[in-house]
């Protein structure tokens, strides 16, 4: 796409060319009306699909991500479980909840963009549902906080139950962590990290995770984007910030650099929606560190 320079540039042939007098001020204004104008214009029309993380609200969660321009005003939002409802991690209702979202707003806008942005158990459901449901119907996926495997954040959390070492085996003290964690879930759930191969490579990914999440290890958020990679998917990247936390790095102290890696990620696979002054401040970042080789 050109840059604001060419549009001036251009513009100054044509003045020199047909002898036209024109200010530079006047070329800057021209040139500043026709790249807002035309950037505008090339963005393909989208939308967000956002799905949430375990006990949180929705729909104040999409305001939240809103008010700091990380999803665009005509995101949409559903329940992805109930609490009443004891369904498998990221599986069953989750996910059929989740292709009913989605098949809903493909019906209502059938020529247009959807992507799917969650946050952690949110994000694992996303991954499932791209790597079971065949003819995908959406064209990109936002991945913050997600886990490869239950079984990894319950380790990363029981260290808090390591009374129970004594009395329990790890078995038995996983089985506590995820009443406590996931009460109306059970373990035999589908797990990223079994159905990251299926995955079609056409589908634009962006990973997020932060070191100081309390929640989901790093490493298992690590390890989605290295099976990713080993499948030869080669629209995935991944974004680390060192400061921020679980599901809410978008406002933490990285919060800005997490806005413009978004708005860059979408600019780059033209998935529209996002604001150019965003794209540009993250465009360097974006080209230069969400696709690590990690061993």
């Amino acid at each position: 796409m050109p840059e604001l320079n060419d549009y001036f540039l251009a513009i100054n042939t044509i003045r020199q060319k047909t002898g036209i007098f024109m200010k530079k001020y006047t070329i800057l204004l021209l040139s500043l009306f026709l790249y807002a104008f035309l950037t505008t214009c090339e963005q393909k029309q989208s939308y967000t699909l956002f799905v949430h993380g375990l006990k949180q609200n929705p729909y104040k969660k999409i305001q939240q991500y809103q008010k700091y321009n990380i999803i665009e005003k005509n995101a949409f939002t559903f329940k992805l479980y109930s609490n009443i409802l004891k369904c498998t991690v990221g599986q069953e209702a989750e996910i059929e909840n989740l292709i009913n979202a989605i098949n809903h707003l493909q019906q209502k806008y059938p020529d247009e963009i959807i992507i799917l942005r969650g946050v952690s158990l949110g994000a694992a459901t996303i991954c499932n549902y791209l790597g079971t449901v065949k003819n995908c119907l959406v064209h990109g996926a936002i991945l913050e906080s997600i886990f490869a495997d239950i079984k990894d954040v319950l380790n990363h959390n029981t260290r808090y139950l390591t009374r129970l070492s004594k009395l329990y085996p790890p078995s038995k003290i996983n089985k506590i962590g995820l009443k406590t964690l996931f009460p109306h879930h059970h373990i035999s759930g589908i797990q990223p990290i079994k159905v990251i191969h299926a995955i079609p490579h056409h589908i634009p990914i962006l990973i997020l995770a932060t070191e100081q999440d309390i929640v989901v290890p790093l490493y298992s958020t690590i390890n989605i984007y290295k099976e990713l990679i080993k499948t030869g998917h080669t629209k995935c990247h991944l974004f680390i910030v060192k400061q921020g936390s679980h599901a809410a790095m978008c406002w933490g102290k990285e919060g800005v650099n997490v806005r413009n890696i978004e708005h860059a990620f979408r600019k780059y696979y033209n998935l529209g929606n996002y604001a150019e002054e965003f794209a540009q401040a993250g465009w360097e970042n974006f080209l230069n560190n969400t696709q690590p080789a990690l061993k």
